[in-house]
């Protein structure tokens, strides 16, 4: 992946809900399913796999969908809901610095069960298309939280995270300065087990943007160890 413009797109992409009538073409899928065998799991011991959708294989209420789609499918295993997150978030990214618009739907499912591997689960979906509206025109045009709010630290190089998308724009992470990096937790907003969910997956999208903006040098590990904090579930610990 060119992690030059992935950065740089952190700082300008849109969720996009305007698209143009008609699906991408042909050479534009190829590439996009190309790109999949590039993109880096958070955790390599869980089996996922990306894979292009049309329109016509989902269920969605969501009267804006384009023709296609990306869905992700993983094994349900401790730590796939981020996995999930921090993968997608890549792809994400890529279109976007392309000029392909791209949305996460977490209200969608994939009806075609054919399309499921085997030992696997459909998680999310990532509508894309050709859009009708401009980028972002810098990190001025995000409505985020303070760099204080997400972190105990004012540490710039968390500013890829703070600007990530979220589920309702909750920004559920916290990162916490420890030894070599940050421990990275999950805000216990919500009671609903759906948006729970989606919250955990949020946590994955803020570290893919942190690892395309840090690719030499970004790294996850779980620890056993990991201080509680009051309102908060641990994820992970990460090193920049």
């Amino acid at each position: 992946m060119d992690f030059k413009r992935l950065k740089e797109a952190v700082f300008y992409r849109l969720s996009h809900r305007k698209y143009e009538r008609g699906g991408l073409s042909a050479e534009e899928l190829s590439s996009i399913s190309e790109a999949f065998g590039e993109v880096k799991p958070l955790y390599s011991d869980i089996r996922t796999e990306l894979k292009l959708v049309t329109k016509r294989d989902i269920s969605s209420l969501m009267p804006w969908l384009p023709e296609d789609a990306v869905a992700i499918f993983s094994e349900e295993k401790d730590g796939y809901l981020e996995n999930v997150g921090f993968m997608l978030e890549q792809v994400d990214l890529l279109l976007q610095s392309l000029g392909i618009g791209a949305c996460w739907v977490g209200l969608a499912r994939v009806k075609n069960n054919s399309l499921i591997p085997a030992g696997m689960s459909y998680v999310i979906l990532l509508s894309i298309g050709r859009t009708k509206e401009s980028m972002r025109e810098g990190a001025s045009g995000f409505k985020r939280k303070a760099l204080s709010d997400i972190s105990d630290s004012a540490d710039p190089r968390l500013e890829p995270a703070r600007l990530a998308p979220s589920s309702v724009n909750s920004q559920p992470w916290y990162f916490a300065l420890c030894e070599g990096g940050y421990h990275v937790y999950k805000r216990n907003l919500v009671r609903t087990k759906g948006l729970a969910r989606m919250n955990t997956i949020d946590v994955g999208i803020a570290l893919a943007c942190l690892y395309v903006c840090h690719p030499e040098s970004f790294s996850a590990v779980k620890y056993e160890g990991a201080p509680e904090l009051d309102g908060m579930t641990y994820i992970t610990t990460v090193s920049l």
